[in-house]
């Protein structure tokens, strides 16, 4: 797929974009660039045993932004013409003045430089609708096969983006970004009281992809399982004491508790608690963590970032020290440091800012078992649901949606009602033994930040924490 193909979709001419680029040079910003979206989406549930939703809806636009400093002003339309992106460009240059900037030619597209982490097709292309129909239905019936279910829920989503980036240091790059996701949600009723349970899967991939991975009949089973042990589920104690947490989607409390304070904009603005701690032990040795934008098919993988930045590999800690940020270009510019792939937005209509990918603690090796043996009186943690963080202080709260007693080394009764209250940078020098079982998450997290979600993934080994205080009984 070529640049001048894709401009040719969006019936829009790379000359009245040069051209364009010109008239935001001559409006005195330090930097300006324009971002062209055309998003696809898909959504179909069932629940109740009928398929009550299908949905498909399309949004295209065109956002603008100027920069001047560390302050950028965003105009945006969903006029997708040539006069459309011209009265866009007016109205950013009407809200910006400072210095003017030479302006650039903008490149030939440098994707040749680089392969694809992702196929550039829609990831439903392959199913018809019929198919999708009974695709849902035998995943309920695979769920209700069991007894002592009340209701199933399940739902099918993609999405398709195809954008174009060029802004007025001459870059100009493209990239075509599939996205999928499949869930389920039951609910059983045993003793007369309700319990329920949910999971879901996907990536940047197709719906073949995905049915390959995983088998979405015994998935649903595996829910109702779940939601069957929680009636033998007890509240923990409360108190400080070792934590142990699982492989894969554990890695939430990082992404949380950690991630956000190491974007570049917590950073240069002071607001965050590792402002300042560059080159300083900040965990335990042997602890590693990676902001990795650059794995195929993983659901926060970018080709190329919002501000076409080529998707990489990022270190932030090395060893237990602390040796980089995530940037965009205006963190980097305020830091005087390099671009790392980093600038991400929701959509056209969004500013953009330094936001995750790929956000993972690396493997160390210890085995799994060997970490759980080594706790007499503890907990395991499997999985987390909602949580609080406070990215100034890295204090947090997270709830365990699923988790066990550990008791002389073994897994014990499965809890209910407990939650992990710390601090992100204290929780990293607790940390003691590190896994050799690397896991990330099924492709299902989205990161809330100033009003925008975006696609993420996490990760992580088993770990234990030495002490951390448990929220219970």
């Amino acid at each position: 797929m070529s640049i001048q193909k894709t401009l040719s979709d969006f019936q829009l001419s790379l000359d009245s974009l040069e051209s364009n680029l010109k008239k935001l040079n001559s409006s005195k910003c330090d930097f300006a660039d324009i971002y062209i979206q055309d998003s696809e989406s898909e959504f179909w549930s069932l629940e109740n045993n009928i398929v009550s939703t299908s949905k498909f809806s399309q949004d295209k636009g065109i956002g603008v932004r100027t920069v001047t400093d560390d302050s950028a002003c965003l105009a945006y339309t969903n006029i997708f013409t040539n006069p459309g992106i011209d009265e866009a460009v007016l109205q950013a240059i009407s809200m910006q003045s400072h210095t003017s900037k030479k302006v650039l030619p903008v490149k030939s597209n440098l994707k040749a430089n680089k392969p694809n982490l992702y196929s550039s097709d829609y990831p439903l292309k392959d199913l018809l609708a019929n198919e999708k129909v009974s695709l849902l239905q035998r995943v309920n019936q695979a769920a209700r096969s069991i007894t002592k279910v009340t209701n199933v829920a399940v739902t099918l989503s993609c999405s398709f983006s195809k954008v174009v980036v060029l802004n007025t240091e001459g870059v100009l790059e493209f990239d075509y970004r599939p996205l999928i996701r499949f869930g389920v949600d039951v609910t059983v009723k045993t003793n007369g009281s309700f319990y329920s349970a949910r999971n879901d899967v996907g990536g940047r991939y197709s719906f073949t992809t995905l049915s390959k991975l995983y088998d979405l009949e015994n998935l649903a089973k595996k829910t109702v399982h779940e939601a069957l042990e929680k009636e033998n589920a007890v509240p923990p104690k409360a108190g400080m004491m070792p934590v142990v947490l699982s492989n894969g989607w554990p890695g939430i409390l990082l992404h949380e508790a950690v991630g956000h304070g190491l974007e570049g904009d917590a950073i240069y603005q002071n607001a965050s608690t590792f402002s300042n701690l560059l080159g300083e032990r900040v965990a335990s040795k042997g602890v590693n963590i990676y902001d990795n934008a650059d794995i195929p098919n993983a659901r926060g993988s970018l080709n190329i970032d919002d501000e076409g930045t080529f998707g990489q590999k990022t270190k932030l800690i090395d060893d237990g020290i602390l040796v980089g940020f995530m940037h965009d270009k205006i963190s980097a510019k305020a830091l005087n440091t390099n671009l790392t792939g980093n600038g991400r937005r929701q959509s056209y209509a969004h500013l953009t800012i330094p936001r995750m990918t790929n956000t993972y603690m690396d493997n160390g090796t210890h085995n799994p078992k060997d970490i759980i043996q080594s706790v007499s009186d503890g907990i395991y943690a499997e999985n987390f649901g909602g949580g609080q963080v406070d990215t100034v202080t890295g204090n947090f709260v997270f709830s365990i949606t699923k988790g066990y007693e550990i008791k002389n080394g073994k897994l014990a009764r499965p809890l209910k009602g407990a939650t992990l209250i710390g601090n992100g940078a204290d929780a990293l020098k607790e940390i003691s033994l590190i896994g050799n079982d690397f896991k990330l998450d099924d492709g299902v997290g989205t990161c809330g930040k100033d009003g925008q979600g975006v696609p993420v993934c996490v990760g992580q080994p088993t770990i234990l924490l030495d002490k951390i205080t448990v929220g219970g009984q």
